[in-house]
């Protein structure tokens, strides 16, 4: 019977340090450590979005300039801050749409569809891209690739 009790006892003890070790890995408090970062990939934001579908006759209706072009060049992806640089901020501080990386994408016009302009070139701002020790991604925004051919409706 004692040696019951003693088991009993210890068994206990250990599960006590198992429940206070997970809580302690659980800490809200602990979100915003440093992460390390021991391999080459950058850390991934991911935003994931509702999306409004429409119809073609609503497509043409809502946005302002309908174009097809050829994505000339994919700049480097930065920051929405003033200088481009990740936010002085806590990981677990960051909010959407206020700190996201962006790209932006160089469009040569082939023909305006909607709302003729004479400029040649667009630029296109879509969010994600890496920047620095961080992936964003997104499934609100396309994807582009250099010389691929686009139909675009922009407001």
């Amino acid at each position: 019977m004692r040696k019951i009790i003693k088991y009993g006892i210890f068994l206990v003890g250990v599960l006590s340090l198992l429940i206070l070790y997970a809580l302690t890995l659980s800490d809200p408090s602990n979100y915003g450590t440093k992460l390390e970062n021991n391999s080459n990939e950058p850390l991934g934001l991911n935003i994931y979005i509702d999306f409004i579908w429409y119809t073609h006759e609503e497509l043409r209706d809502h946005f302002d300039t309908i174009v097809i072009g050829t994505v000339k060049e994919i700049l480097l992806s930065r920051w929405n801050t003033a200088d481009g640089k990740q936010p002085l901020k806590l990981l677990n501080k960051f909010e959407y749409p206020d700190d996201i990386i962006y790209t932006d994408i160089v469009i040569s016009v082939d023909e305006y569809l909607k709302n003729p302009s004479s400029s040649g070139e667009l630029i296109v701002r879509v969010t994600g891209g890496t920047a620095g020790d961080f992936r964003m991604t997104t499934d609100a925004d396309p994807s582009f690739s250099t010389g691929e051919k686009v139909l675009l409706f922009l407001r």
